[in-house]
């Protein structure tokens, strides 16, 4: 009886930790709210195309909307910000269906969040070049 029950707390243990775990991170998100955002750096495939974006004031709102404004331009999307694997990850989603704001809709890795900078990284493409595309959001 007793191996029984060892092999079931075994068995439930192991397989409590080999599944991914996906959490969101309701309170880690507060940085991102009630403050404009820029993009500060987005290099895609290798090649730096911050530029696109210039001028594009972007909003994380409470309520997981993100705006991107530009003069009376708006895209609008969502966002979302959890734990993956054991790593916050900020999902971004446009409504749109091409052109760089469909690239930027990613679920991307945070590599460094202050009150001031979010730094992002992505696995681009295939996994056989393994680039990863890079996204700074700065105030």
């Amino acid at each position: 009886m007793n191996k029984v029950l060892f092999l079931f707390i075994w068995g439930v243990i192991f397989f409590h930790s080999s599944c991914s775990e996906d959490t969101s991170d309701d309170n880690q998100g507060d940085s991102l709210i009630h403050s404009d955002w820029y993009i500060s750096q987005y290099i895609h495939e290798g090649r730096d195309e911050t530029s696109v974006f210039q001028g594009y004031q972007f909003d994380f709102s409470d309520q997981k909307q993100l705006t991107a404004k530009k003069g009376s331009s708006m895209i609008t999307g969502t966002w979302n910000l959890i734990t993956d694997s054991g790593r916050q990850k900020l999902i971004i989603t446009m409504n749109v269906s091409d052109g760089y704001f469909e690239e930027i809709s990613e679920d991307w890795v945070v590599i460094e969040k202050t009150d001031k900078l979010i730094r992002l990284e992505d696995l681009s493409g295939s996994s056989a070049n393994n680039q990863k595309d890079f996204l700074n959001f700065s105030r």
